[in-house]
């Protein structure tokens, strides 16, 4: 169980590190496809990067931001005696930043870990294969569901709005609930 809590704290800390590090954007093959990548720092320790590939596709005569992306790192470099691997697929809405469908696969050692999130309508469906569960989350409107480019919640309130302080009810996708985080 200590194993699993680590890989899902590594986890959160590859989604999340990439939003706040600095990355580097390069052009590539598609029209509007974009790929960043970034370096991953844990404890002030480089130990692994993240790319993440962002191209418009349509779906439903509709376009939609479809982000593919790999997180590596090596957790050994730590002390952690493991290496962990992340890919991932985000598919979300341009206009709104919330995303509608994700499949995350995590990988270490021996052990593979697969969870996928569907919001269909005002419910969020969460299905983890290895760990044989699954969630209906209801509420998805009142939640922010942002794929991991994107924090336009802290643009809107903090940049253009006046605000020093708010508390957020987010989605989490890694472990399929609901969390409560106060930003300043």
């Amino acid at each position: 169980m200590k194993t699993l809590q680590l890989i899902a704290c590594a986890l959160l800390l590859a989604f999340i590190l990439p939003k706040c590090a600095s990355g580097q954007e390069g052009q590539t093959g598609k029209t509007g496809e974009k790929t960043y990548y970034y370096g991953v720092e844990i404890n002030d320790v480089l130990c692994g990067y993240a790319k993440v590939t962002s191209v418009p596709e349509e779906k439903d005569r509709k376009t939609i931001d479809k982000l593919d992306g790999t997180v590596s790192l090596k957790l050994s470099i730590l002390g952690g005696g493991m290496d962990l691997t992340g890919t991932y697929l985000y598919l979300s809405d341009p206009s709104s930043e919330q995303f509608f469908y994700n499949t995350t696969t995590v990988e270490t050692g021996g052990t593979k870990m697969d969870f996928t999130s569907e919001v269909v309508h005002d419910t969020i469906y969460f299905e983890s294969v290895s760990a044989k569960e699954t969630k209906k989350i209801p509420g998805a409107k009142n939640l922010i569901i942002e794929n991991p480019l994107t924090t336009i919640h802290i643009v809107k309130d903090f940049i253009k709005g006046n605000a020093t302080e708010k508390t957020y009810s987010f989605y989490d996708p890694a472990r399929g609930e609901v969390q409560e985080k106060r930003r300043r």
